[in-house]
């Protein structure tokens, strides 16, 4: 809790932000935190199932020839 006071404390002093606009650029920074770690988590499960499919679509071809 005090480490939150401070930063929320740090945040008005050295933007000179009011409370109202302070809590609004923490929520977001919260926000925008949120949005990045939902896309690289899409991306990982993209090239996830990429990965996959290419391993599926080598071992069919080699299945086929041999």
């Amino acid at each position: 809790v005090w480490s939150a006071l401070l930063f929320i404390s740090a945040i008005m002093m050295v933007h000179a932000y009011s409370i109202g606009k302070t809590m609004l650029c923490i929520v977001f920074t919260i926000l925008g935190m949120a949005i990045v770690i939902f896309l690289l988590l899409l991306f990982f499960s993209l090239i996830s199932d990429s990965v996959a499919y290419f391993y599926s679509l080598y071992r069919e071809i080699i299945f086929r020839i041999y």
